[in-house]
């Protein structure tokens, strides 16, 4: 209720698309780890917590908005993204007004670390964008490590920053603080490959997104690296100057060459990560919640395995 009463903030010629996006009810997960971290076994609402949890979802409904600009998506949320429904210049001035208003929200908190915490990670959110578009842009190939560098400013940042802010606006310990944003880094990381291989294998009714964006915009993800490395390492042509080309079915190559246990291996070694961060605290409220998240996460990458189809 209130991510959709920010609509009222805006113009009265606004608030239509405003609400339009606001409506647009996705997992909601950085809300929800702001929740998770921030929980102290109580009924009561907490104010500051939705307020925060707001906010987080309106920085990642900005870079929504813009990324599927960016796509060209044409489904978000099973409906057609804000651009098409309203114009791409709309879109994104709308998106920027999603942002603002999250930093206003934010200025409303007492402490000007909330303030300063956030504003870095838009700042990295946006510096991941650009870096992965001049990536993309340059033709030059994509190393693992500049790919995680990436993954990590365009989401992992934000995640890291809920669990982060969660727990230090509930006043839980700086130990535990620490340890539930390590928790957030490695968590948000895992969600991110996964979405990058739903990007090439999953089904769009039930993402309720467009995908296959990720080939068609010359992004180079961790699938496939993989099998770029591996099939430079067989003598076999590489993707640059082949499979892009071509645009031969890659369900069989991944398969063919390991490229889903690959993955696998690199989303496992992020949940453990997580796990490790959790296991450093003690007993604490929030614990049994963001087990549960990291518990979502790992099931959906098991359903996404389960049968692998390229569109």
């Amino acid at each position: 209720a209130f991510i959709e009463k920010q609509a009222e903030t805006f113009e009265p010629e606004i608030q239509e698309a405003a609400l339009y996006a606001l409506k647009n009810r996705g997992k909601r997960l950085r809300p929800l780890l702001v929740f998770s971290s921030g929980w102290k076994a109580s009924k009561q609402v907490s104010e500051p917590l939705v307020r925060l949890g707001t906010i987080v979802e309106l920085i990642h409904l900005a870079t929504l908005i813009h990324d599927d600009i960016l796509d060209g998506a044409c489904l978000r949320h099973n409906r057609p993204p804000l651009y098409q429904r309203y114009g791409t210049n709309v879109a994104v001035l709308l998106g920027d007004a999603f942002l603002s208003r999250s930093m206003e929200l934010a200025s409303e908190f007492d402490s000007m670390d909330i303030c300063r915490t956030l504003t870095r990670t838009v700042s990295q959110i946006c510096n991941g964008e650009i870096k992965q578009t001049l990536q993309s842009a340059s033709g030059e190939a994509m190393t693992i490590d500049s790919y995680y560098r990436i993954i990590y400013l365009k989401t992992a940042t934000l995640f890291e920053t809920s669990c982060r802010l969660g727990a230090q606006i509930a006043h839980y310990p700086d130990s535990f603080v620490e340890a539930v944003a390590a928790f957030g880094r490695h968590l948000g990381t895992a969600y991110q490959l996964l979405d990058d291989l739903m990007d090439c294998v999953g089904d769009e009714q039930n993402a309720g997104k467009t995908l296959g964006t990720d080939l068609k915009n010359g992004k180079a993800t961790l699938p496939f690296l993989i099998l770029d490395q591996k099939l430079t390492s067989t003598g076999a042509t590489g993707l640059a100057t082949s499979s892009r080309q071509t645009g031969l079915e890659f369900e069989t190559q991944f398969d063919q060459y390991g490229v889903f246990q690959d993955v696998e291996a690199y989303f496992d070694r992020e949940i453990e990560a997580a796990e490790a961060a959790l296991d450093t605290c003690e007993t604490a409220p929030p614990l049994p919640y963001l087990r549960k998240m990291l518990s979502l996460i790992r099931s959906k990458m098991t359903e996404t395995l389960r049968k692998p189809v390229y569109k």
